[in-house]
């Protein structure tokens, strides 16, 4: 490691008109061939800070301190740059990976060109050799594909390699590796690592998962509404917290609580001896679902996505599905749900061949992943909530929902008073949260959760996956849970089945194929969180 930090950061602080400082007096460097990792709850100043880096911040921010970049020997003040500046420096010394690689991309271009844009000389093959080295398949294909056309993890993928071929000093990951199943999300690593290496890039590595971060990281900045509350080298920190705050982050993981009915809570936090009462099996009711020899394939393509999959699943039981991204999970689920139809093969619900009206749809309902996207800006929360009762016919109108919808805020631990905000006002972790009380608002016998917890820091994460628990025992709907997330998966759900390329490879109880994986598909995952 040089001796001189890339990028020194000192008494930085960013507000915006008409409230508290968004961030205070943070102070870090960052060095040519080390991990940064940068953590702490939603809302504490990590991705502010990766804008302030890249001279994204919006007009508005009001800023002060100094942010310093070391090169050729010489020092330059960012904060002093104009537009233009800002821009060369973009695209020459820094690039940048983003948390939601949708938004990253542009849906009405072609992965290939995308990559090539902006980057002077970027041949096709550069961007093929781009494809390969960040481990998608077909290179070929992928070149050709838009963006709705690729699975998320895919769609991460693109990202990471249009970053990584600007070969820039510094490189910030935002959440890179959210929406990656565990080998995937060993192999980026792993790639990272190799590709650091190999150009002696530095990494500012934004994340809420405290296993990747403690996996990759040399160094730790935790963060907490704005301040900095520990830092240091990573495994002294991770082992010797000496912040409340980062030991009640380390606290809170599922990964700790395998065999656990909830995970800790703020008071449960605040005891040191605090033991968690262990789990209660769930008694599984009659069948809800039964899919037989699902096959599919996407129109105009010869390759099944999905392939002779049967999965069955019972009332008051939690269901997990697990898989690579492209192996067919959400593709299933969605079959599940009724988005997609042109499959073939047998589904029955609640014991009849399943006919889409307007009664089962109400029935069988989907949590997606980001919950910004699956609401309506221009819709209150309590319309929001309110619009499958009235369009099912549970409630005449709008004024005889509102009590129902006040219970349902409630219920998922949110106060009356929301129904009269719009969804840019709350959290992320507020807003799934909400989706969850609008997917109860038609009473389902069955809910379809698509990496539902993904995208949440490891606190609010564990205060959902509660409220799911408590949800269910107390409305009695079946829950097919999809997810990366092994550890999240151990917490959650009863049975599992392990999908791979669109056949379930390994079915049975959750703590058996974890425990005890028989195929070699399984091992590979559980040795890729583990190992």
């Amino acid at each position: 490691m040089n001796t001189e930090p890339l990028i020194k950061v000192r008494g930085l602080e960013i507000a915006f008109p008409g409230s508290a400082p968004s961030l205070r007096s943070l102070n870090f460097d960052l060095f040519s061939g080390e991990c940064l990792g940068l953590v702490g709850e939603s809302g504490s100043g990590k991705s502010l800070t990766a804008w302030a880096l890249m001279g994204l911040l919006p007009p508005q921010a009001a800023r002060k301190g100094s942010v310093q970049f070391q090169k050729d020997g010489e020092t330059i003040e960012l904060c002093d740059q104009s537009d233009a500046q800002w821009r060369s420096f973009r695209k020459k010394e820094v690039a940048m990976v983003f948390q939601e690689p949708m938004s990253a991309l542009n849906p009405l271009i072609r992965c290939g060109k995308q990559v090539k844009e902006g980057l002077d000389g970027c041949s096709r093959e550069d961007v093929l050799k781009s494809f390969e080295d960040v481990l998608l398949p077909e290179p070929e294909r992928i070149y050709r594909s838009f963006p709705h056309e690729l699975s998320g993890g895919q769609r991460q993928r693109i990202v990471i390699a249009m970053a990584l071929l600007r070969q820039a000093q510094i490189l910030i990951a935002d959440e890179p590796t959210t929406a990656l199943d565990a080998t995937v999300q060993r192999e980026i690593l792993d790639l990272l690592r190799a590709l650091q290496k190999k150009f002696g890039f530095g990494l500012l590595f934004i994340s809420h998962d405290l296993d990747v971060v403690r996996t990759l990281c040399d160094r730790l900045l935790v963060l907490r509404k704005g301040k900095t509350m520990e830092s240091g080298d990573c495994a002294e920190v991770f082992d010797h917290p000496s912040s409340e705050y980062t030991r009640s982050l380390i606290k809170s993981s599922p990964a700790h609580y395998p065999n656990a009915h909830r995970l800790p809570g703020p008071k449960e936090l605040a005891v040191n001896d605090w033991t968690p009462k262990p789990r209660l099996t769930a008694v599984p009711g009659e069948e809800v679902v039964e899919l037989k020899d699902i096959r599919y394939r996407y129109p105009g393509t010869k390759k099944e996505v999905l392939s002779s999959v049967d999965l069955q699943l019972r009332a008051n039981e939690t269901y997990g599905l697990v898989g690579e991204s492209g192996s067919g999970k959400s593709t299933l689920g969605r079959i599940v749900c009724g988005l997609i139809q042109d499959y073939s093969g047998a589904f029955s619900f609640q014991g009849h061949s399943v006919q889409w009206t307007q009664e089962t749809r109400s029935k069988i309902q989907m949590v997606f992943q980001d919950p910004f996207s699956s609401l309506n800006p221009r819709l209150k929360v309590g319309a929001a909530i309110a619009e499958p009762m009235i369009y099912h016919g549970l409630v005449r109108n709008a004024a005889e929902s509102q009590p129902l919808v006040a219970e349902l805020l409630e219920q998922v631990g949110l106060q009356r008073e929301s129904a009269d905000r719009y969804p840019f006002e709350f959290s992320g972790g507020q807003r799934q949260r909400i989706v969850l009380a609008r997917a109860l608002a038609s009473k389902p016998k069955l809910i379809v959760c698509d990496e539902s917890v993904a995208s949440l820091d490891v606190q609010i994460q564990a205060q959902v996956l509660n409220l799911l628990r408590d949800l269910q025992e107390h409305h009695g709907f079946s829950c097919l849970f999809i997810s990366h997330d092994l550890a999240v998966i151990r917490f959650i759900t009863d049975r599992i089945g392990v999908l791979e390329k669109g056949v379930i490879v390994e079915e049975g109880g959750t703590q058996k194929v974890l425990d005890q994986p028989e195929h070699v598909y399984t091992r590979q995952l559980v040795q890729a969180v583990y190992g």
